[in-house]
């Protein structure tokens, strides 16, 4: 291995490459400016472009590979991860000594496993590791590299370095006020559903529109919520964008609707289950990938009954304090839907609010349930009461008939005051008068007890 020494670029060199500079502005074409310039130093069959993404972790954010070798990640899946880590570390080596690294064939004794094996399988001569600030260029040749080359490179680097650098440092800024958008409008997508599931009672009502909701914003055409029982993931609701695709979902829950049919989750019976019981989400943008993989039994049966080809698929766990209770997925067919980790991350957030809404539906049901049967047995009681009243009325008429008439009292007491007021329609006063010849009889008494039991 070889660190070489600096040197200077040549004046029409130079200038050529500040008019390159200054002729292009994203970073990618700044990258592929110094990948074309690098060209012209030495033939490489591969060149790699990492910058650092955080303190730990660096991103691919350019590559260039020869046709042989097809592209970095097929590449890249040659090789187990741990061999794939040993490079990164390599790379992170290169950044904090900030001075190029240059491997040669015969000298790998003291390169790791990926690196020796690499140069078999790519049929290498050299790799040149080029620090650059918060990035490093790795170029792969199939011929010795000079140190006077390395040199040449590492000056055509040095003079792009600050421009790359700035367009990192925008393109990072850039990511990060998309990722801040983003969480904004999920923010108030959240607000949204949260102000509208406010005004829903009933469970149907809230998974109709939460689905609805789903669908509409991540362009999905079907919404499907599983909600576990007894060890079983049934279809608890089911959400179309159309009629043809409603009558067929509606097919598929008339046949789940018996629990016998319904998935079980360990062993697993279906794709639900798996990303049940592994407690993560499995997103699928293009289910055509997977065409030749085995279908579980019951999703076979679902596809035959929708009878239509899944483009892009997403199951995602729905869970409560951490641990899965059921399972969101959402399927398209016409088109592709393409995900970014924000709209998953969304997808988490409004699916956290499910299990909180059950909640309140059953105990909205369970309050409901107890109104109702209250209601009932106040009209019970309005009713007897009702009968009662109409009793007491009865025997009011009963006890007013008894009473002297007034053309009595007026004959014996013509001269009076009278005042009788029962305590409870009827009473357990009374009085009596009766005219007998010169005689005239005047009797009043008190029943024991006072209202309905005095009169009687």
């Amino acid at each position: 291995m070889h660190r070489p020494q600096s040197a200077k670029l040549s004046e029409q060199l130079s200038l050529r490459l500040l008019e390159g500079i200054l002729s292009v502005a994203r970073l990618s074409d700044l990258q592929g400016l110094l990948f074309d310039e690098i060209e012209q130093v030495v033939p490489c069959i591969g060149k790699l472009f990492l910058h650092r993404q955080d303190s730990e972790n660096l991103t691919v954010s350019q590559y260039t590979f020869g046709e042989d070798l097809k592209n970095i990640s097929e590449v890249y899946s040659q090789f187990s991860p741990n061999l794939s880590e040993d490079e990164f570390r390599l790379f992170r080596q290169v950044l904090e000594s900030e001075v190029p690294l240059l491997v040669e064939k015969g000298s790998l004794d003291d390169a790791d496993n990926f690196t020796r094996e690499r140069f078999d399988w790519w049929q290498l001569e050299s790799v040149l590791y080029i620090p650059l600030a918060d990035a490093v260029i790795v170029l792969f040749s199939r011929h010795p590299i000079l140190r006077s080359q390395v040199t040449e490179i590492q000056l055509i680097s040095s003079l792009l370095a600050a421009r790359i650098n700035e367009s990192i440092e925008h393109e990072r800024l850039q990511q990060e006020k998309e990722r801040i958008l983003i969480a904004r409008k999920s923010y108030q997508r959240m607000l949204k559903l949260t102000e509208k599931i406010n005004y829903l009672l009933s469970l149907d009502e809230f998974f109709d529109f939460f689905m609805g909701e789903l669908l509409e914003i991540f362009g999905f055409e079907i919404a499907g919520v599983q909600l576990e029982e007894n060890g079983l993931l049934p279809p608890r609701h089911w959400k179309t964008v159309n009629s043809e695709l409603e009558a067929k979902t509606r097919e598929v829950m008339n046949y789940f609707a018996d629990l016998g049919n319904a998935y079980k989750i360990d062993p697993p019976e279906g794709g639900s289950c798996y990303t049940y019981l592994n407690n993560k989400h499995m997103y699928v943008p293009d289910f055509s990938a997977l065409a030749g993989l085995p279908m579980k039994p019951k999703d076979a049966i679902v596809m035959e009954m929708l009878d239509i080809k899944i483009k892009s698929i997403i199951q995602v766990p729905i869970r409560k304090s951490g641990s899965p209770v059921g399972v969101l997925q959402m399927w398209s067919f016409s088109h592709e839907v393409c995900l970014s980790e924000n709209d998953i991350d969304t997808i988490y957030s409004i699916c956290s609010i499910i299990p909180s809404i059950i909640r309140n539906s059953e105990l909205y049901s369970t309050v409901a349930a107890q109104k109702e049967m209250l209601d009932f047995q106040h009209q019970e009681l309005q009713e007897k009461n009702r009968e009662v009243l109409d009793s007491i009325a009865y025997a009011r008429r009963l006890q007013l008939n008894s009473l002297p008439s007034d053309s009595l009292l007026d004959q014996v007491i013509p001269q009076r005051v009278l005042i009788w007021l029962p305590r409870d329609i009827v009473g357990g006063d009374m009085y009596w008068v009766v005219s007998s010849g010169v005689f005239q009889y005047l009797a009043v008494f008190d029943c024991t007890g006072h209202g309905v039991p005095g009169a009687f």
